[in-house]
């Protein structure tokens, strides 16, 4: 449950969401031969963050981790809440930080929230037993964070497509829940804990299986995942709620949209089991092409930077501009 975190950091430090990274295991020298692998024992072919994050594939994690810098994903981790400790190591991409439920949630609340800080709020007010109104706790205001919203909503996006393609699919096949709904399963290496964290625009619900000793656990990964341990208790809770007709509207909103522009670039292949080779002449064709993904991914990010180019082309345009 993690890995989000990671792929949110790399969009802050600049790492392209519309690139393929290669789920080949390596190993890291640098870190002491470190060498994760896919638990599901396949190693091959390319993934976008998309399709990493929809099938949890730890190899692409640790390679963005490394390459996006580990204290960098501390450092996001922070903005978007996380008062765990979090070790400086690459691992940390695959969970080895021990993390409270409420932390997570935290965290979670911050990234749908397009990185705006929402704080628990326990107690409204305490009353006598006769009903007289003893003192009244202020709602902590919203804080906004550092982040890029857009960032945020990208992420949010990837973990809808977990929950639609992915290790998530169980809470719409088996539980049958309908309208925008992000999730991200969770498992450590030797199966002895489960996470899942499922997301609405209203609504930031989470669930953690296991036992105060680690060498309590499964076998195998058939019933130790994240996916069979935790998602049914989340998928139960929704579909108790949803099918209240309080809280039924609830089905009914939607998360925040992304520019079109942006959603056409995302719309790649998920994976590929192997990437064209680079011609000579597509240089010819980036020059003479249009705007690259990246280059409207960053003007979408930052359009007060976009702005301030525009001030300047017209500045320019305008010294080279007939006098009446």
């Amino acid at each position: 449950t993690f890995k989000p975190f990671v792929y949110l950091s790399a969009l802050e430090n600049g790492l392209s969401p519309f690139e393929y990274y290669p789920a080949a295991q390596q190993v890291y020298t640098k870190y002491q031969n470190w060498s994760p692998g896919n638990s599901d024992g396949k190693h091959e072919g390319y993934y976008t963050m998309e399709g990493a994050v929809s099938k949890s594939v730890n190899t692409v994690a640790a390679e963005v981790i490394i390459r996006t810098g580990v204290e960098n994903v501390i450092n996001t981790a922070r903005e978007l809440g996380m008062k765990a400790d979090l070790p400086k190591v690459p691992s940390l991409a695959l969970g080895v930080a021990s993390v409270s439920l409420q932390d997570m949630l935290f965290a979670y609340a911050t990234l749908v929230n397009g990185g705006v800080r929402s704080y628990p709020f326990y107690l409204k007010s305490i009353s006598d037993s006769e009903g007289n109104l003893l003192v009244e706790f202020d709602r902590p205001e919203p804080q906004k964070t550092g982040l890029n919203e857009v960032n945020c909503r990208i992420i949010t996006r990837m973990m809808e497509t977990a929950v639609n393609e992915g290790t998530g699919t169980r809470i719409r096949s088996t539980h049958r829940i309908r309208g925008d709904f992000a999730g991200k399963t969770g498992t450590t290496q030797n199966h002895s804990d489960g996470w899942f964290v499922g997301l609405t625009p209203h609504l930031v619900t989470g669930c953690w299986v296991g036992a105060e000793d680690p060498g309590i656990h499964f076998r195998t990964l058939t019933y130790g995942q994240g996916g069979y341990m935790a998602l049914p208790v989340v998928g139960r809770f929704f579909s108790k709620l949803y099918s209240d007709p309080k809280y039924q509207r609830l089905q009914q909103v939607h998360f925040p949209g992304l520019n079109q522009e942006l959603l056409a670039g995302l719309e790649l292949p998920q994976y590929k089991e192997m990437l064209e080779i680079e011609r000579p002449d597509n240089l010819i064709e980036r020059l003479f092409a249009g705007k690259s993904n990246e280059e409207k991914l960053h003007e979408i990010q930052h359009p007060e930077k976009t702005e301030e180019k525009k001030g300047l082309w017209q500045s320019i345009k305008g010294i080279f501009k007939k006098g009446k």
